[in-house]
């Protein structure tokens, strides 16, 4: 199972225990790698942040971004660095993860471009990273500067059981709100949702009929996981051939509920 990845930002309790495992492991003082996780801490710009991935109570890799990984091009900035993975964890993809998620994370904060000074030479390449040139370091010996490009964000989950009502037996919460997320009208949504808890209630068929009084049906949004917009004109957005405007097939309203006939 993967281990999951935290900005520091978001688990300061971290800040100590990480300061101590980076400078352990990189022979530069604690107190260097607090005084810049603490500017990550205050949130008043981008640089620095740090990211560390845990099993369990103990780090087994992080990494950083700093404006500059002590070389000479300051232009070139902002720097990631520190990346460290434990030895019982190479080999499993870790630091890919690692340097994906710092490109996209550093991509939603608007910063287009990082740099890294290396001394690896086929590494950095199998994970979109691209050697740029040569930098001198603080120490006055030449270093290897790579470059990529920020990632953009992640595509938020897309729920899919929209596709048809006779995937799921049962009302639950979680079947509600992947039916109705969509809806542009929330008083419908509420209305609805609402009578979905009914034990008296069942779903509807899938020729989208609701329920005698209910309020009327909002017009058909794509839950296709594409698009989101409304349906074409023309089209009945009440039955599963309805199309969107991006041409996926929309059963929308497979899924409202009404009360059995006694």
């Amino acid at each position: 199972m993967e281990q999951p990845i935290l900005p520091l930002r978001d688990a300061p309790v971290l800040a100590d225990a990480a300061a101590v495992w980076f400078s352990r492991r990189w022979g530069i003082p604690a107190e260097s790698y607090r005084e810049s996780m603490e500017q990550c801490l205050r949130r008043k710009a981008p640089v620095p942040q740090w990211y560390v991935v845990r099993d369990g109570g103990r780090l087994l890799a992080g990494a950083g971004v700093i404006a500059n990984d002590f070389h000479d091009r300051k232009d070139l900035t902002p720097n990631l660095c520190a990346l460290f993975v434990e030895p019982p964890w190479r080999g499993r993809g870790t630091a890919g993860r690692l340097l994906d998620f710092i490109r996209r994370d550093l991509g939603a904060m608007g910063i287009p471009r990082l740099y890294l000074v290396t001394d690896h030479t086929a590494f950095y390449e199998r994970y979109g990273w691209t050697f740029l040139t040569m930098v001198t370091g603080d120490d006055h010996l030449p270093e290897r500067m790579y470059t990529a490009p920020t990632l953009p964000p992640r595509p938020a989950p897309v729920c899919r059981r929209t596709q048809s009502a006779l995937d799921i037996p049962r009302v639950s919460g979680d079947n509600v709100r992947c039916y109705f997320c969509n809806l542009p009208d929330m008083e419908v949504f509420a209305w609805h949702w609402i009578r979905a808890f009914s034990r008296r209630w069942r779903p509807a068929s899938p020729r989208g009929r609701s329920a005698p009084g209910s309020p009327p049906l909002p017009p058909a949004i794509c839950t296709w996981a594409i698009c989101g917009r409304p349906c074409t004109p023309g089209s009945s957005p009440g039955t599963p051939a309805a199309r969107s405007s991006c041409g996926s097939r929309t059963p929308t309203r497979a899924a409202w509920w009404r009360a059995p006939r006694t």
